[in-house]
């Protein structure tokens, strides 16, 4: 009892016992080789795909020439800079790879990449594909992680950064990014259509004719057995992986399936949205050798990678704060992709929780939207086509997806209370065929959209998928 009768309790240490335990195994050390070489590999394959972006024309068709953009929830702060600004810090990005790859002023340059793709990729939402999220985890990592400790300019030059170990949580958050794509991307294929050869049945026949190759795919049976394939290697990679008795099995599986996927995706006229598939399956193969022990470069590049100095390789804790912060990090990439299972409806049709959950390839989607707007509570409605504020490819990505859809109307409907009208009403007819059924209506075309508001919630002014399982 204290002085006015109150009880002081001391909170028993053993309270952080879990913390402290899991602290002193994550500050376990591990060889840095692994990790520096995929530092390089990272640095030169992100160079080649910027340098491939501007130069292609892709960085101006998908972030200079839109006039409106589409926001993330929560994101509508994030502006656009003048384009000579946007040209300038995409060719900084440039150099920050180079200077990655090479291990040069690596801390500044792995902080600066991971803000500049950061900025880009909240700056629309229209360019999302899986890989540029995937990217981003891994920049995260790599701007904490010292891997320009040996293999690198800074540290031929500079002897305070040279280093042979690295605590082990550097290297089980890149693999555990990793794990998450091929887990939840197998978990996101249990579905009805995906066992019925959808959307590969439809994305095969609609490659028809593109060349001699696809047209000779363009079967049930070999989209079943893709389908199947896929499923089969997402659900099992992670276990194979971390055994090590089937660990360079799981290995050649991954390559295997990597380059057959880079091959098959990449093939036809392509365009805007496969300019950059290439990188997904390399960035995907290099994250996975680090499943490997990661002395590997040592035993194999014995000559150039030298002998190994142990100083430095005590165990030691990296303390209870980092620890909550990578749990953390941890939960946000476990919760994001189990979003699809609380909202109503098929994620596929609806949209809701499908970005940030490994749901690729799970889509096939056709069809068109309108939108048609009533100004002053006139009788007539004004057909209005998406085409005259957004771009081509903004356009192909809107097809089927709530949030762009009301983005979008919200902004025509200000645009037309700029121009004079006190009331404006705008409705979205829309029409679509998901993986090969028949086109059908997929929003309320009574519900005036500029009376909804964005929400995380579930979007409830849609119409619901007709023929729900086949």
């Amino acid at each position: 009892m204290g002085r006015h009768g109150l009880t002081r309790t001391v909170q028993d240490p053993a309270d952080f016992r879990f913390l402290n335990r899991l602290s002193s195994r994550l500050g376990k050390p591990v060889d840095l080789a692994a990790l520096a070489l995929f530092r390089a590999f990272l640095g030169g394959l992100c160079l080649y795909g910027t340098l491939l972006f501007y130069f292609s024309g892709t960085v101006e068709a998908l972030w200079l020439v839109p006039e409106f953009r589409f926001k993330y929830f929560g994101f509508e702060w994030v502006g656009a800079f003048p384009d000579l600004i946007l040209r300038g810090l995409w060719l900084g990005l440039c150099i920050a790879f180079a200077g990655i790859m090479l291990g040069a002023f690596y801390r500044f340059c792995a902080i600066y990449a991971f803000v500049v793709v950061a900025y880009f990729f909240l700056l629309d939402q229209a360019p999302f594909l899986n890989q540029y999220y995937l990217l981003l985890w891994v920049l995260f990592w790599m701007a904490m992680i010292p891997a320009h400790g040996m293999f690198s300019l800074d540290a031929m030059f500079r002897a305070s950064v040279r280093r042979a170990f690295v605590p082990s949580w550097m290297v089980v958050m890149l693999c555990f990014s990793m794990a998450c794509v091929y887990f939840f991307g197998g978990v996101a294929k249990i579905n009805a259509d995906w066992l019925h050869g959808e959307p590969m049945t439809s994305w095969l026949t609609g490659k028809v004719g593109e060349s001699f190759f696809t047209t000779g795919l363009a079967t049930g049976d070999v989209a079943w057995f893709f389908s199947y394939a896929g499923l089969i290697f997402d659900l099992l990679v992670v276990p194979l992986l971390i055994w090590r008795r089937t660990r360079i099995f799981g290995f050649i599986l991954s390559l295997v399936f990597h380059v057959g996927n880079s091959v098959l995706f990449s093939l036809g006229p392509g365009g805007l949205g496969t300019v950059s598939l290439g990188f997904f399956p390399w960035i995907s193969i290099a994250l996975t050798g680090l499943f490997f022990p990661t002395d590997w470069p040592r035993k194999i590049f014995r000559k150039w990678a030298g002998s190994r100095n142990d100083e430095g390789a005590a165990s030691t804790s990296i303390g209870n704060a980092p620890v909550v912060l990578l749990v953390i990090a941890v939960g946000l990439q476990l919760l994001l992709p189990l979003r699809p299972f609380f909202y109503p409806g098929n994620a596929s049709w609806t949209d809701d929780g499908h970005r940030f959950a490994w749901r690729m390839k799970l889509r096939w989607k056709t069809g068109t939207t309108r939108y048609f707007v009533r100004e002053n509570r006139q009788e007539e409605l004004e057909k209005v086509y998406p085409d005259a504020f957004i771009t081509d490819y903004q356009e192909s990505m809107l097809l089927g997806r709530p949030d762009m859809i009301l983005q979008l109307a919200h902004h025509i409907g200000k645009e037309r209370m700029s121009g004079g009208a006190t009331a404006v009403e705008v409705y979205a007819r829309s029409k679509i065929a998901l993986n090969g059924r028949t086109p059908q209506d997929f929003i309320d075309r009574r519900v005036d959209l500029m009376t909804v508001k964005r929400s995380l919630g579930p979007t409830t002014w849609l119409l619901p998928l007709k023929e729900e399982q086949r």
